[in-house]
């Protein structure tokens, strides 16, 4: 820590590299979601689930703690 400017050079060099390689994975991750469409191929008609299997599934996941986690 005795250069300041040097600890801050790389500080800065750090967050632009990290906004340029979140910023391609956001735009690599956009491509692929639009050129390859997952999910389209599921064809679930929501009105037709059985509402009993979603609710207990939902309370066994209610009644998990952080720990049991």
């Amino acid at each position: 820590m005795e250069d300041l400017k040097k600890v801050g050079r790389v500080g800065g060099k750090a967050l632009v590299y990290f906004e340029v390689i979140s910023t391609l994975a956001l735009f690599i991750g956009l491509v692929v979601g639009n050129v390859l469409h997952p999910g389209s191929g599921f064809n679930i008609n929501a009105a037709t689930l059985d509402a009993k299997a979603v609710a207990d599934y939902a309370g066994q996941a209610k009644a998990q703690s952080i720990s049991d986690f």
